[in-house]
């Protein structure tokens, strides 16, 4: 055991120190480190913000148009349907006043006349058929007119308030009324309930 130790010593290996170990400041005390965590504290807050405003604006985006589709609908089915124009009282079937050459106009006690109707003609409406009657309209908006005893039919026209039709039958489940309108004969369905029987 001596031996080796001479040969320790004899070596140079004695004097030999093991290196110390350096003390570094810890890693949460760096300047890079407290920048680095500022930086992504801040970049989270701006992607929540933005989160935040995109959501926002989605919900108010879908909102309004929501409202306006919604007011949109809602005044185009509840809207009652322009009253049909037929033949017998378009201004375009009477007949013009002719124009002399000579400068002589007609009189225009004759053009009055020709626009009114004859009251006999008025009383010569042809009899009803049994079981219809005359009635008036008393729905103030006036009534749709459809091809057929239920809403899913086509619309035919519109019936103003006041007006007079006939009523030729009933439904099975009687919601619903046929009517003809006099002068004409255009035939329908309309809801019942909205018209009074004329004596």
């Amino acid at each position: 055991m001596g031996g080796w130790i001479t040969s320790i010593r004899s070596s140079g290996i004695v004097g030999y120190q093991a290196p110390q170990r350096t003390t570094e400041p810890p890693l949460f005390c760096s300047d890079t480190i407290w920048r680095q965590s500022y930086q992504y504290l801040m970049s989270s807050l701006l992607g929540l913000l933005k989160f935040i405003t995109g959501f926002s604006l989605a919900i108010a985006i879908l909102l309004f148009s929501g409202m306006y589709t919604t007011r949109y609908l809602v005044t185009r089915l509840t809207a009652p349907p322009n009253r049909p124009v037929f033949p017998e009282e378009s201004a375009s079937s009477l007949p013009e006043p002719e124009d002399d050459s000579s400068g002589n106009v007609e009189n225009d006690s004759t053009s009055d006349a020709a626009l009114q109707p004859d009251a006999q003609s008025l009383n010569d409406t042809p009899p009803l058929e049994p079981g219809a009657y005359k009635a008036r309209v008393i729905q103030p908006i006036g009534l749709i007119l459809r091809q057929g005893p239920d809403v899913s039919t086509t619309q035919l026209g519109g019936i103003a308030y006041n007006e007079t039709v006939i009523v030729l039958s009933e439904s099975n489940d009687q919601r619903w009324i046929q009517v003809r309108l006099p002068g004409s004969n255009v035939e329908g369905w309309v809801k019942n309930g909205n018209t009074e029987k004329l004596n």
